[in-house]
């Protein structure tokens, strides 16, 4: 059954509404309608139950607002929207960010490592052959005197072919010499 308020509670109404949406700034008007509407219905059955009047919808329609202020509603959303669309975008930059720190770190401790484990192996392979000179300039140096090393060293270098000069500061003589005058005695 619907009821028309006649006009001698058109103030009644409209008190009961402008003490329910004076709790509201205006945009909450409009976010928060569904509540508005059930603080105006509770105030509207406690108003005109003193006179035997039931409530039992109230149905907002419509709020009315100047232009301009629907322009910096719109304004003032698509703001928002653009400054979550930003701060998301922010949130997005500071991961790669952070994963371009990570990977730099990682390759940078990759370049440590190995460079590590070449001085590493370079000062094994000096040991190394350290202690091979030392072994072969001992064992040699038991055997002669103290060229053991360097008579090692010249011996392993000998590619087996003869001098063609030989003797030492005082005397020197030319191989070829000598074959030569041997031909001839034959």
């Amino acid at each position: 059954m619907k009821v028309l308020v006649a006009c001698e509670f058109s103030g009644v109404v409209q008190e009961a509404v402008k003490a329910s949406t004076a709790q509201y700034t205006a945009e909450e008007l409009i976010t928060k309608r569904t509540e508005v509407k059930s603080v105006i219905s509770s105030q509207l059955k406690e108003k005109l139950s003193v006179y035997g009047i039931s409530v039992e919808e109230v149905a907002i329609t419509n709020f009315d607002f100047s232009e301009e202020f629907n322009n910096a509603i719109e304004s003032k959303v698509a703001a928002e929207q653009q400054k979550l669309e930003m701060q998301i975008e922010l949130d997005q930059k500071k991961i790669e960010v952070q994963k371009m720190i990570a990977e730099a770190n990682a390759s940078a401790e990759s370049a440590v490592l190995e460079a590590n484990g070449d001085a590493q192996a370079t000062l094994i392979r000096a040991s190394a052959e350290a202690q091979a000179i030392q072994k072969v300039s001992d064992s040699l140096t038991e055997a002669q005197n103290n060229e053991g090393y360097l008579t090692w060293a010249y011996i392993a270098k000998w590619d087996g072919e003869m001098p063609t000069v030989l003797g030492d500061s005082d005397l020197m003589i030319e191989m070829g010499e000598l074959e030569d005058s041997g031909e001839g005695d034959d």
